[in-house]
């Protein structure tokens, strides 16, 4: 908890979204209102989240839906799938976690960039995750915006992820390698 990283990509359309994020989450914290990755405003649109909510998977594009399967502290892979009318958490098997109709038909109005580990508001971060996060990216319309893979940086030993579609690598205060969670 209290950790995240700033991927500095600004959604402005719902559809055609593919995002995979490899979790595994704390036992103790499964109650905990997590985001592993999303922004909202303060009005509750727009948003953006896969969620841990009362011990449930959440997903959410301007609407959510709380009623997903039943968390648990195991490894997953999770992916995160829009089209113009579904939402879709899919689990390491390609069962469904969770699933919602998309009733956004934009959010060309959102100015928050999504978070990894945290959810972005305006003025405040929160819903930190309690576990670990390994290899993430997000797709949209077949573009790889960004492809994170968990690191050490050799200068001088920082953990955070690198982005192979920039090059960069991000980090925040306070990161810590854990157990390998997947590739």
């Amino acid at each position: 908890g209290g950790q995240y990283i700033d991927t500095g990509i600004v959604l402005t359309s719902p559809n055609n979204i593919e995002n995979i994020i490899n979790v595994k989450l704390d036992a103790d914290h499964l109650s905990n209102f997590q985001t592993l990755t999303g922004c909202m405003s303060h009005s509750g649109t727009p948003r953006y989240g896969i969620n841990a909510y009362l011990g449930r998977w959440m997903i959410g594009v301007d609407t959510t839906t709380t009623d997903g399967v039943v968390l648990d502290s195991n490894q997953h892979r999770l992916k995160f799938v829009t089209t113009s009318n579904q939402q879709t958490l899919y689990d390491t098997d390609d069962s469904v976690l969770a699933n919602y109709s998309m009733f956004a038909t934009s959010l060309s109005s959102n100015e928050l960039s999504l978070y990894v580990g945290a959810r972005k508001q305006p003025n405040t971060i929160s819903n930190y995750v309690y576990g670990n996060i390994g290899k993430t990216y997000l797709k949209q319309n077949g573009v790889m915006l960004y492809d994170y893979i968990p690191a050490r940086r050799n200068s001088d030993n920082a953990v955070g992820f690198y982005d192979m579609v920039s090059g960069n690598f991000l980090t925040h205060a306070g990161l810590t390698a854990g157990p390998a969670v997947g590739n």
